[in-house]
């Protein structure tokens, strides 16, 4: 695989008044999209051998959504992960006042925020890791324009917006953007997931919505 690394994008939160928080984060893996593929099919088969239940829902979908795990076993898929995987993480959020979710009520707002955040985790990214070769970000949570902006600003790396049931990797970013989320939210406050990748973590940011609204598609 030589020196090339491999980033995973994915979301947690929402952009509407329901949450507080928006977190947006990135895993760079060394292993390569086919070995983190496997590495999700066994995590998902001891999540299930862990809790039954979890057939009716992650096995149907043959995927792993951190929303869907208990915290005992969202704790139990992050050191799962650590000891299997070599990767690093950086995250970005931004913290919503009502002010803020009112002018989220565009969908042109709501575009030139993800615009924005993704452009600050993949140009953190590679300033730790000029290795990056290939960055995948989940596209089920983002709005029609958003894909095209954000290749057009990264020209020289290959992006793709795909599906998180294909890739064991965007699987692991949400499980990543999820201990984010959980931490930081206040009806949450759930740190077990977070302290555990504590030192995988190069950067994480909280953004101030004043400085994406003076941001130019």
């Amino acid at each position: 695989m030589g020196f090339n690394r491999f980033m995973f994008i994915d979301e947690s939160g929402s952009l509407g008044g329901d949450t507080k928080y928006f977190v947006v984060s990135g895993v760079v893996f060394k292993e390569s999209p086919i070995e983190l593929n496997q590495l999700a099919r066994e995590l998902l088969e001891k999540l299930i051998s862990r809790n039954r239940r979890y057939k009716d829902s992650l096995g149907k979908t043959n995927e792993i959504k951190a929303s869907e795990l208990t915290i005992q076993d969202k704790e139990f898929a992050v050191s799962y992960l650590m000891e299997n995987a070599d990767f690093e993480v950086i995250a970005v959020y931004i913290s919503k006042d009502a002010k803020f979710v009112d002018w989220l009520a565009r969908n042109i707002n709501k575009r030139k925020t993800i615009v924005f955040l993704d452009r600050r985790l993949i140009s953190t990214a590679l300033a730790f890791n000029p290795a990056i070769s290939e960055i995948f970000i989940d596209k089920s949570h983002y709005i029609k324009g958003v894909e095209k902006n954000v290749i057009n600003l990264f020209d020289r790396t290959k992006i793709s917006f795909e599906d998180s049931w294909k890739h064991g990797g965007l699987q692991f970013a949400d499980l990543v953007a999820n201990a984010f989320f959980i931490k930081l939210e206040p009806s949450k406050r759930i740190m077990g997931p977070y302290e555990l990748l504590k030192e995988n973590i190069l950067s994480e940011e909280l953004i101030y919505w004043k400085s994406i609204k003076k941001f130019k598609l």
